[in-house]
């Protein structure tokens, strides 16, 4: 039973980390992520299970010579990783969608650029006022 818990927490773990991921490395992010100290809960909130589930595991692993694995608990973690295989896979998708979208409104600012302006205009960038620069002293 150690390890259906230990996979129940790791699963849940990898699941909030997931939609964390996404929601950080959106092309805008979302208003949560933007403040430090909602993200660095959030980290703890996917620090907690965790650990958690990997003593689960490691209890499950130094207890196996007391208390038997049965096929039903291997059924039991089989089914924890595949239902936790559905959020993180929609997560993805979600996050393949929003960057295929956040590449094509790059294209298309690229494109409305006017010439010889931009990054790669091939001309040397401009520093301080007018393009003068201070003698040191």
């Amino acid at each position: 039973m150690y390890a259906v818990f230990g996979a129940s927490l790791l699963a849940v773990a990898v699941v909030l980390f997931q939609f964390a991921y996404v929601h950080h490395r959106r092309p805008v992010p979302s208003r949560w992520t933007r403040h430090e100290l909602v993200s660095q809960l959030y980290c703890i909130l996917i620090m907690l299970p965790l650990t958690f589930g990997i003593a689960y595991l490691a209890n499950f692993l130094f207890s196996l010579d007391t208390e038997p694995f049965t096929l039903a608990d291997a059924g039991l973690v089989l089914a924890v990783i595949a239902i936790a295989a559905i959020p993180v896979g929609a997560l993805r998708r979600r996050w393949r969608r929003l960057q295929g979208e956040a590449a094509s409104s790059a294209a298309t600012v690229h494109e409305l650029r006017p010439a010889g302006e931009g990054p790669d205009s091939g001309l040397p960038p401009q520093s301080g006022a007018g393009g003068r620069r201070r003698r040191a002293a």
